[in-house]
């Protein structure tokens, strides 16, 4: 998001799918944790559940806040994650 210096950008996990060995895999919707494909090795897949920003029905203001919420979750979740795998 242009608001934190950083660009978001999706990928489909597929592309990815028996190119590379991951450690962890993680899916931040249902529909990507019912549709991740297997990894080979060691993979661990975690899933953390956070709203859908998108399937907001509120208006164009409110929606962006619901963006920027979800991404901040996002943000701390990751900086805990990776306190805690930091090896």
């Amino acid at each position: 998001m242009a608001s934190t210096s950083r660009d978001i950008v999706p990928s489909l996990l597929i592309e990815f799918a028996g190119q590379e060995e991951f450690d962890y895999v993680i899916t931040v919707c249902d529909n990507a944790s019912e549709r991740c494909p297997i990894f080979p090795g060691n993979t661990k897949r975690i899933h953390w559940n956070f709203d859908d920003p998108a399937a907001s029905k509120d208006d164009d203001g409110r929606k962006l806040a619901v963006f920027r919420r979800v991404r901040d979750e996002i943000r701390h979740r990751l900086r805990l994650f990776a306190a805690a795998t930091d090896k």
